[in-house]
């Protein structure tokens, strides 16, 4: 078996029926710009936006991308639209959740800013299963159901 194939296998048919299409494209887009963002800072530490003096850091860009695929999304009556802002939501989440640490530990007293703060790993897994349980959960729940009635 090939691992295309296996892949398939991974994420059955059901996984990617159109219900279930939006929440995994916003889950692989999540992922990848988390991984993407945490990427930039632990090797290209030194690439950074200023402004005016203002360090422009990515959860701004993130909230950006979660306000544009909203609008996108209340706007549009096509799937591929929707699938756009599906995954602009993904990317927006991501980089929002990969600062959530540096944004807690700053604005709490007795805490030093820490970007690499375990909170951030915190939300990243619980956002990870929440999105692993819209996506799998029906599906599974759906086969045991008919393995039951046979």
């Amino acid at each position: 078996m090939n691992l295309k194939n296996k892949i398939k296998e991974f994420f059955y048919i059901d996984s990617l029926h159109e219900r279930k299409i939006v929440p995994f494209l916003i889950f692989v887009s999540f992922i990848t710009s988390f991984l993407v963002g945490r990427g930039f800072a632990l090797f290209l530490p030194q690439k950074i936006i200023i402004i005016n003096g203002y360090h422009i850091h990515h959860f701004f860009f993130g909230i950006s991308f979660i306000s544009i695929a909203g609008i996108t999304a209340l706007i549009s009556h096509t799937l591929k639209k929707i699938k756009l802002a599906s995954v602009m939501f993904g990317i927006g989440l991501g980089l929002m959740t990969d600062e959530i640490g540096l944004l807690l530990t700053c604005t709490s007293e007795n805490f030093v800013c820490n970007y690499w703060s375990r909170l951030t790993y915190d939300f990243i897994v619980i956002i990870i299963l929440i999105y692993l349980i819209i996506i799998f959960f029906d599906p599974m729940w759906l086969k045991r159901k008919k393995a039951l009635k046979a």
